[in-house]
């Protein structure tokens, strides 16, 4: 017989399939304002668009959206949060959908677009004010009472999230005499620190760099390395902060300096 979570489970699962698919059609806004379009639609009828948001292509000209679909992906993580945060499962994974969309923007346009940053900066917050914040992270206010613990937690997340890639692209930018991270990597991070907090979002910025050096390393090494796409990297190190952050602080500020004392 299934059980109450099995059944939960299978709901937010599909929830996050139904997220997917409807983000699919979504991207192809995004898309079209970009000159790197192409990459993603063959089709130039952006009056026929919003007609078109059911379907795979455009009715005019047949042309279909050259976009992976994104439910897989979606109900494969809302499958996980579901498993690893089952309060914060449906959140969790209306805010991954929505990053995904700025992420894969980033990747084939090097640029992310607002709307994917913004409304869920303030939106984490408010979210914090009545569940907390979902990750669990509220260092340093954790002795805050009722919901203002988690709204501090949420806000200083966002404030971190957004100053740590700006502090990087104003040092980068004056050693490399050339813009070194932009603005929309600021507003992602300072989206996914509203959801993990102060000190996981460092972790996850970390955790991003180490991921976009090490894939790129063949690039380094061919001398082919032009300007590479953060935001997917962000996102990555976000999905891992998510399902598994509480293990990776414990052993990076718990465990490690204990065993450091110890030795």
């Amino acid at each position: 017989m299934w059980r109450g979570e099995n059944v939960y489970g299978v709901v937010v699962t599909l929830f996050g399939a139904v997220l997917g698919w409807f983000g699919d059609r979504v991207a192809v806004f995004f898309a079209l304002r970009s000159p790197a379009a192409v990459l993603w639609a063959q089709c130039r009828c952006p009056r026929t668009i919003v007609p078109s948001l059911l379907k795979r292509g455009c009715r005019d000209c047949g042309a279909t959206w050259g976009l992976f679909s994104m439910a897989p992906l979606t109900a494969t993580l809302a499958a996980a949060f579901a498993y690893a945060s089952p309060q914060h499962a449906p959140w969790l994974t209306f805010v991954v959908t929505i990053l995904l969309l700025g992420a894969l923007c980033d990747a084939f346009t090097t640029y992310i677009p607002d709307e994917t940053t913004l409304p869920l900066i303030f939106a984490g917050v408010a979210y914090a004010a009545f569940y907390g914040v979902p990750a669990g992270d509220v260092w340093l206010f954790d002795r805050l009472c009722g919901r203002w613990g988690g709204v501090a937690a949420a806000v200083v997340g966002a404030a971190v999230g957004a100053a740590v890639p700006f502090l990087v692209r104003i040092i980068g930018t004056a050693l490399l005499k050339k813009e070194a991270m932009g603005l929309g990597d600021s507003l992602l991070l300072a989206a996914i620190g509203a959801a993990l907090g102060p000190k996981q979002v460092l972790v996850a910025f970390l955790l991003a760099s180490v991921l976009g050096t090490v894939h790129n390393i063949p690039r380094l090494l061919r001398q082919r390395l032009a300007e590479v796409a953060f935001g997917p990297y962000l996102l990555a190190a976000a999905i891992i902060m998510l399902l598994t952050g509480r293990q990776i602080c414990y052993i990076l500020f718990v465990a490690y300096p204990r065993w450091l004392a110890g030795a």
